[in-house]
């Protein structure tokens, strides 16, 4: 039971993050010139995705009460897959107007006060992204008898993936193809998940 919704969590956590991992990137290379800067960056995202998993518990709470759950939090995610894959929100769009970083950036010491306001930075950056994120979120913790942990442990390990790659791969995710099919997908994919009673 444990793999089963670690791995749910991982999944999610990468089907969701991964559009704003590439909005951030130009954001994060116009923030800062050195790894330092973005490893706080990335600290920042870090506790947003922390902050958000206990939002979703709680609003998980909150959807079981409703009748037909499951086939609202489906189709709630089916309209945000089409959002995004219509581009219907525009600031994921934004990011192709920006230049992508530079292959190599340095890692040099940087003051505590700007490693903090890099680190703010992040979170309300993050935070902001994320809360369309909850819905997806939040079925990984409908059953109260699978301890909230599982899922969680997956969605931290998936994050800090993410927090490796806008540190020291964001050149190479700038450029992969498909970006936009593989994160429809993956919702579309939560929401048959979730409909179906596997969530």
């Amino acid at each position: 039971m444990f793999w089963k919704y670690f791995s749910l969590g991982f999944f999610t956590r990468v089907v969701t993050g991964f559009d704003d991992t590439l909005t951030q990137i130009p954001l994060i290379a116009y923030a800062t010139k050195t790894k330092a800067g973005r490893l706080a960056f990335a600290l920042g995202i870090f506790c947003a995705v922390c902050v958000a998993v206990m939002l979703a518990i709680f609003f998980s709470s909150l959807l079981r009460a409703i009748p037909y759950y499951r086939y609202i939090v489906g189709g709630i995610l089916v309209i945000l897959a089409g959002v995004i894959y219509f581009e219907l929100l525009g600031h994921k769009e934004d990011s192709k107007k920006h230049k992508a970083p530079p292959a190599k950036v340095k890692f040099k010491k940087i003051s505590t006060r700007s490693f903090l306001r890099l680190m703010g930075m992040g979170f309300v950056l993050a935070f902001i992204t994320i809360l369309d994120d909850l819905i997806a979120y939040s079925p990984l913790f409908f059953d109260r008898t699978i301890p909230f942990y599982y899922a969680f442990s997956g969605i931290v390990l998936a994050t800090m993936f993410q927090v490796y790659a806008l540190v020291y791969l964001s050149k190479q995710l700038s450029q992969l193809p498909y970006r936009k099919l593989i994160t429809v997908s993956g919702l579309l994919i939560i929401a048959g998940l979730v409909v179906g009673g596997v969530l």
